[in-house]
C-alpha cells in the first residue's frame, strides 16, 4: 500500500488520517450551529434555547477511532516524495539489499562457539 514512501511521507499520511475525524466532528459541529440557529428563526422561546446550550456543554466530545478506509483516503491525498523507480529509490533499495533487513547481514550469522 505503501511502497515508495518515505518515514516522512508515512509521518504525513497518518497525520491527514488522523485529521479525518476531526474534520467530521467540525462538520457534524457546523450542521448543529445551522440548526440552531434556524429553530432560532422560527421562534424557539429564549428558554429552550439555554436548556439546549446547557447540554451541549455538558456533552462529552468523543472522536471515532481511525480505521482503514482513513488511510485509505488519506493515501490519496499525500504522495510519495520519490518516484518509484527514480535514481534515488534504486540506490535506497540497493542500500537496503546491502545493509537493510533483506541484507547480506542476516545471511552471514555468526556462532559464538567457534
Amino acid at each position: 500500500m505503501t511502497e515508495g514512501y518515505s518515514g516522512s511521507d508515512l509521518k504525513n499520511l497518518c497525520v491527514t488520517a488522523a485529521y479525518r475525524p476531526v474534520r467530521e466532528l467540525l462538520q457534524q459541529e457546523r450542521e448543529k450551529d445551522k440548526e440552531r440557529k434556524q429553530k432560532a428563526k422560527e421562534g424557539t422561546s429564549s428558554e429552550d434555547a439555554s436548556d439546549s446550550k446547557e447540554e451541549s456543554t455538558e456533552e462529552k466530545i468523543t472522536l471515532r477511532p481511525l480505521n482503514m478506509e482513513d488511510m485509505r483516503q488519506a493515501k490519496n491525498q499525500v504522495a510519495a516524495s520519490f518516484a518509484a523507480e527514480g535514481s534515488i529509490m534504486s540506490e535506497l533499495k540497493q542500500w537496503n539489499e546491502l545493509y537493510g533487513e533483506g541484507g547480506s547481514r542476516k545471511k552471514q550469522q555468526l556462532t559464538y562457539f567457534l
